[in-house]
């Protein structure tokens, strides 16, 4: 069913301007219950829009030969600005690594977008993202569902405008990757109503850690000399939304969905020139802490004020992609603000000492009575094995006596007893054939002779 639009100015809300409408080339069925989409600023009183612009360069640190850096803190990212900035920008005629495509269908059309399958799973504000609208006015829509005004928010650009592809035959919209980054080109494109100004090339890199790379190669005609032709946004940076849906009307079936645009990164569009840079580097948020401790222990900044919601299991500010949910489940009322009201957190290591020892315990218990059972029973195999085992553990280790190992003392005795023992003298018989020669022997040891 066709989805009808609206741009409004919610009350305390900064308007959203209106932008060109997008049409999607590969089209997807919408959500049928939706009858209206308003696009807002944050609009609740008790936060006001994180949106801060990159400072302007100070005039005496002008760019040298070896190129002007400068590095400014946002909420979300970091940005560093490079002057120099070649060496970030992805030759796709000659790298031989990435292997860029062509896509035909955007290269030849105007105020046109098309789904792309990530090589990766993207950290965008600290949302996992797996997809991208790759769109022809040199930005890229990361929002989960399609709407014409792509444009608004909930996109990455790196020089957002009304470029027209259509324009010139020489004009190409390519991408590619190398599997720890996606690479998309904008090359040699027009603006739609300054056609004369020259062909724009530029590009924009998504790197698996989640940085994200603005590279410019031509720069004919300064961001801020576009002007938004055809009611397009111009600008560079960043901005993502939540989504809130309510009835139409009390018991209606039918829902508005309002997009809240809740970050704005605006970088300064006048640094953006031929052979420039930036590298955008995200900070940790809320909803990347995965545990209650971690959710107050993390390295978040303290000022996003992160809350523990126990029935969402999640750390949300409250002021992201899971608003909704987290309004829905009261988490602002019930969810928990520090790290002593998490529970078990706290006494984890208590409890995994305790199941240690009771399972030691349990050990201990089950062999003291393995050993009473074998000693009473000493024809069971227990039995038998205890036996065996007090037999080897008492039986005696010295050898036995050596009835036949004679002492250095039993050897003297020996010898004195030997020296006063009798001599007999025997007469040979007279019938005997040995010689009549007289023969004395000691009958105790012959060595004596």
């Amino acid at each position: 069913m066709q989805i009808f639009i609206l741009l409004c100015l919610l009350a305390g809300a900064t308007t959203v301007a209106a932008s060109s409408k997008y049409s999607q080339i590969t089209k997807e069925k919408a959500d049928s219950f939706l009858r209206q989409i308003e696009v807002s600023d944050d609009a609740t009183t008790t936060r006001s829009l994180r949106k801060k612009r990159q400072d302007k360069p100070d005039p005496a640190d002008e760019p040298t030969d070896v190129g002007y850096i400068k590095e400014d803190q946002h909420m979300y990212y970091n940005s560093t600005y490079y002057s120099n900035g070649q060496d970030l920008y992805v030759d796709v005629d000659k790298d031989p690594v990435n292997r860029f495509i062509p896509h035909s269908q955007l290269s030849n059309t105007f105020l046109t977008a098309d789904k792309i399958r990530l090589p990766f799973t993207f950290l965008f504000y600290g949302h996992e993202v797996d997809s991208v609208l790759l769109a022809t006015g040199g930005f890229l829509y990361l929002g989960s569902f399609f709407h014409e005004y792509l444009s608004a928010t909930q996109y990455i650009a790196p020089l957002m405008g009304s470029f027209d592809p259509s324009l010139n035959d020489s004009s190409t919209i390519k991408y590619g990757n190398n599997g720890t980054a996606f690479t998309v080109e904008w090359s040699k494109v027009h603006i739609n109503h300054l056609e004369d100004a020259g062909s724009f090339t530029f590009q924009t890199t998504l790197m698996n850690d989640g940085r994200i790379i603005f590279a410019y190669k031509n720069i004919p005609l300064a961001p801020s000399e576009i002007g938004g032709g055809n009611g397009h946004k111009v600008t560079v940076g960043l901005s993502d939304a939540f989504y809130y849906d309510e009835p139409l009307s009390e018991g209606s079936s039918f829902y508005k969905r309002t997009i809240y645009r809740y970050d704005t990164l605006e970088l300064n569009d006048t640094l953006v020139m031929s052979s420039s840079a930036f590298i955008l580097t995200p900070l940790p948020t809320c909803t990347q802490q995965k545990s209650c401790s971690k959710c107050f222990s993390g390295n978040v900044d303290s000022s996003f004020d992160c809350k523990w919601c126990p029935s969402l299991n999640l750390c949300s500010s409250g002021f992201d992609r899971n608003r909704q949910d987290w309004s829905e489940g009261q988490c602002d009322t019930v969810g928990f603000e520090g790290i002593s009201e998490c529970p078990g957190e706290g006494s984890s290591n208590n409890t995994t000492v305790i199941v240690v020892v009771v399972i030691l315990l349990v050990i201990t218990i089950g062999v003291i009575g393995l050993l009473v059972i074998a000693s009473r029973c000493p024809l069971t195999t227990a039995g038998r094995a205890l036996s065996e085992v007090k037999s080897t553990i008492f039986k005696k280790t010295t050898p036995p006596e050596d009835k036949y190992n004679i002492t250095k003392d039993d050897a003297v005795d020996q010898e004195h007893a030997n020296a006063q023992a009798p001599v007999n003298i025997e007469a040979p018989a007279t019938n005997s054939k040995v010689p009549s020669a007289m023969v004395i022997t000691n009958h105790t040891d012959v060595s004596h002779a």
